[in-house]
């Protein structure tokens, strides 16, 4: 037994110098804590007092340092909800860090001792002959490096970035500090969502209430935990400037972050929220940014491209197995190893090495791979510096640079067309290889962007016409992460969390279980006598292996592994996250939205009802004339003038070089059948033609669809007459309310359901005459709300979107698949049932 105290001895010597160390660091960490404390005190009550500082908000911000020098900022989350953060900073101590590195490399030599005395505990030959002990002499040290190695790992995964700052001096301020540690506020929880996430209030009523009572214990206990796991430590990077200066930033979530002196705290770079499209047309005015402006905000900003780090395969190999079920599996591998089961051992060691490396190389490394390749993109650009026009590359592109947009290329940021218009293939987002239409910003007094002028980093340029060497022209208001693509980007690599119930309650399960197994291994203590305390420890880690199974994870990555390899290999699809592909398992409801999914992608305009005289007239039918592709326009004809004209002018559709007409595609089946040309956009012409050219419109003023006000239309005015008109379409409820008394039917109402329950797409049409001598200037400046109120009522489109072949099939097979189908739709209902 002389080798067991021996070595015993030596290991706990070394432990009880590092925890004497350790304490003695936390006195000494806790006495400067004191010093900061005091002396921060002592500051705010001496600024406090300044006469100078009368600001309400800067008395705040003093108060919000005080409190443990903590501060709340908004997180650019991936999630639609709004959520904060906390940042605190702290500084590298140098005995801490080695204090910190000691415990973890305890962690290398308690390994190998284990594996060491686990092989020599087969070699009897050795350890009686050679050092002179028995079995028990090996497998008593054996137990000890055991438990170190075992309990300093679980502490250090589960608690790291907690830990970590415990070993570093918290700063006052972040102008002195090194690290910053970002914690995530987690949700409140109420008690309900506690005891059953995703369950109805049927199925919770079922529920005893004692086991209520438990699962909201084990609910708030792992809120808590959460809590600790929403902590990032992150290195602050000093960066000297041509001037000398310090700029300190930091990176999270591919989101880089500018300290602020003034309320010492990191703020977040790269989107400029404030410009208005005045500012822009005049910035564009003024030649653009300067060299020098550009540099000292690139400075701030930084290079324009999403930072995706790729972990190298160590790294990953870290990564992976940083996780507390591992630690579990381990522990279960080497009971066996230790105690003559070699060969159970050694099969269950294999297999957790085998499916984590498998998991952490080929499936997610291998798809962090795939999504930083498709984040980097580098491309040159031209932009605006000192009123000349100079190519870039890509990532020195800042906000406020104004840019010429070229075509058959992505956008490299986000931003507005202040000059010029666009037409943008944007199924990147929506999934619609559908071109949109993108067109200036308005140049006047209090006007905003819109999203008729916003294009989208990762989108791609199909045509391209302005003043500006005959291309469009935009103004940059994101870049890096914070564009379009870098938040498709973040959703990947940063997913929001999913609640899912049955994730949910298996920490309680495993509790349940862990309850299980230790009644059994009181049950069995009792009952046998072991005759040693060693065989008696190992007997009980065995009886609770055998309770809980420590390779049921195991084989669960092994599952979900193979199900991430076929998703790539057959359809194509990375995932970064295996563990959630069983979710899709559990789905029970497919929303789908209607039209291009369930429906085909074209509309088709098949008739119309005029109303004359606040009448409804007889209906003109036009699916036999005007179908899509169609050049007979003759029964078009018969409407009434004003109804012509709305189809050729209420609408923002252009016609691309190819003669590709792009837009809406309600509005595309207008203008088809309508048969009137379009202005040509390389020419800058405003004049709409009908196909005889005997009647003529000039576009004054596109009203965009406001999706508020569910309608859109136009200012145009005919040069034969000089007449000023205002058309307006929208859904026929909207369009009714904007009428004036008696200028639509009584029964306006009831038509208008009765044929949205005949499956049509129903808009309205109205409009109102202008003052003719009124100036395009004046007409840009009317309120739309004034625009849209005391129109006539010229009639009802009818419009048809046949269902695709294949849909009935594909809800069939989830119907068999007891999923239920529900239909997504802005259209009425009516016409969606």
């Amino acid at each position: 037994m002389e080798f067991a105290i021996s070595f015993i001895t030596g290991w706990a010597v070394i432990i009880a110098c590092l925890v004497l160390l350790t304490i003695g660091f936390a006195v000494y960490r806790n006495i400067y804590c004191k010093t900061i404390m005091a002396s921060t005190k002592q500051w705010s009550e001496e600024a406090s007092d300044d006469d100078d500082i009368t600001d309400a908000s800067a008395k705040s911000s003093i108060k919000d340092r005080r409190v443990c020098a903590r501060r709340r900022l908004t997180f650019h989350s991936t999630e639609d909800d709004e959520r904060f953060f906390v940042q605190i900073g702290y500084a590298v101590s140098n005995f801490g860090a080695c204090l910190l590195y000691s415990w973890i490399g305890l962690m290398v030599p308690a390994y190998g001792c284990m594996v060491f005395l686990a092989v020599i505990s087969y070699m009897p030959q050795i350890y009686v002959d050679s050092w002179g002990t028995d079995w028990n002499g090996v497998t008593g040290p054996y137990l000890f490096v055991f438990a170190i190695f075992h309990l300093i790992a679980a502490f250090m995964i589960l608690y790291y970035e907690a830990i970590r700052t415990k070993f570093m001096l918290p700063q006052f301020s972040l102008a002195t500090a090194t690290h910053v540690l970002i914690e995530e506020e987690v949700p409140a929880v109420d008690d309900t969502e506690m005891v059953g996430i995703g369950m109805a209030d049927d199925e919770r009523k079922t529920i005893p209430r004692v086991l209520k009572k438990v699962l909201i214990k084990c609910r708030k206990v792992a809120k808590s935990w959460s809590s600790s796991n929403c902590k990032t430590l992150v290195r602050i990077n000093d960066e000297l400037d041509a001037s000398g200066e310090v700029d300190r930033t930091i990176e999270y979530t591919c989101v880089r972050y500018h300290y602020d002196a003034e309320l010492d705290r990191f703020r977040p770079v790269g989107c400029d929220e404030d410009t208005t499209a005045t500012d822009a047309h005049q910035l564009l005015k003024n030649g653009g940014l300067s060299k020098e402006e550009a540099t000292a905000i690139q400075r701030v900003v930084g290079p324009n491209q999403i930072s995706v780090k790729v972990p190298s395969i160590l790294e990953s190999l870290v990564i992976e197995f940083s996780s507390i079920f591992y630690v579990i599996q381990n522990m279960g591998s080497w009971t066996y190893l230790g105690y003559s089961g070699w060969n159970i051992g050694s099969v269950w060691f294999a297999m957790m090495i085998i499916t984590g490396v498998a998991k952490a190389i080929f499936i997610v490394r291998r798809g962090q791979k795939k999504i930083s390749d498709l984040a980097r993109h580098s491309e040159t650009v031209r932009v605006l510096r000192d009123s000349e026009w100079i190519d870039v590359e890509s990532s020195e592109v800042v906000l406020g640079d104004i840019l010429i947009i070229e075509e058959r290329q992505q956008f490299v940021c986000d931003g507005y067309v202040v000059n010029g218009t666009a037409v943008a293939n944007e199924s990147m987002l929506t999934g619609e290889p559908l071109p949109v239409q993108k067109v200036e910003a308005p140049n006047f007094e209090g006007a905003k962007f819109g999203s008729k002028n916003k294009v989208y980093a990762g989108t791609m340029c199909m045509q391209s016409n302005g003043d500006y060497h005959d291309r469009a022209v935009m103004f940059v208001t994101a870049v890096g992460g914070l564009t379009t693509k870098g938040q498709l980007v973040r959703m990947v690599m940063f997913p929001q969390s999913v609640k899912f119930k049955y994730l949910d309650q298996l920490p309680l399960v495993y509790g349940m279980l862990f309850a299980y197994s230790i009644m059994l291994s009181i049950i069995y203590i009792a009952a046998t006598d072991m005759g040693d305390w060693i065989v008696t420890i190992l007997q009980v880690l065995i009886s609770m292996l055998q309770s809980i199974n420590p390779m049921l994870p195991v084989a669960m990555v092994m599952g979900q592994t193979v199900a991430a390899k076929r998703l790539r290999n057959h359809h194509k699809i990375f995932c970064l996250q295996p563990e959630r592909i069983p979710v899709a398992g559990k789905i029970s409801v497919m929303v789908f939205d209607k039209t291009g999914t369930i429906t085909k992608d074209g509309m088709e305009l098949v008739g119309a009802l005029p109303v004359n005289d606040g009448q409804f007239a007889d209906r003109i039918n036009l699916s036999d004339s005007c179908a899509i592709g169609s050049t007979s326009h003759s029964n078009v004809r018969k409407m009434p003038e004003l109804m012509q004209f709305g189809l050729a002018a209420c609408h923002t559709v252009t016609k691309m070089r190819s003669g590709q007409l792009v837009g809406n595609n309600v509005e595309v089946a207008m203008v088809e059948a309508s048969g009137w040309s379009l202005p040509d956009m390389d020419e800058g012409d405003r004049v709409l033609r009908s196909p005889d050219g005997s009647k003529a419109l000039e576009m004054v003023r596109p009203l965009h669809f406001d999706h508020t006000r569910m309608t859109s239309g136009c200012i145009v005015r005919e040069p034969s007459t000089g007449r000023v008109l205002v058309i307006i379409k929208g859904s026929y409820e909207r369009v009714g309310a904007g009428c004036k008394a008696g200028a639509s039917p009584k029964d306006y109402e009831t038509v208008s359901e009765a044929l949205a329950a005949d499956s049509y797409y129903v808009l309205g049409m109205g409009y109102k005459e202008l003052p003719g001598g009124t100036t395009d200037e004046e007409l840009q400046r009317i309120p739309r709300s004034d625009l849209e109120t005391g129109l006539s009522l010229v009639g009802l489109l009818l419009f048809k979107n046949e269902v695709k072949s294949d849909s009935a099939l594909a809800i069939n097979m989830l119907k068999d698949g007891d999923i239920r189908s529900v239909v997504c739709t802005g259209d009425n209902a009516l016409t969606a049932i």
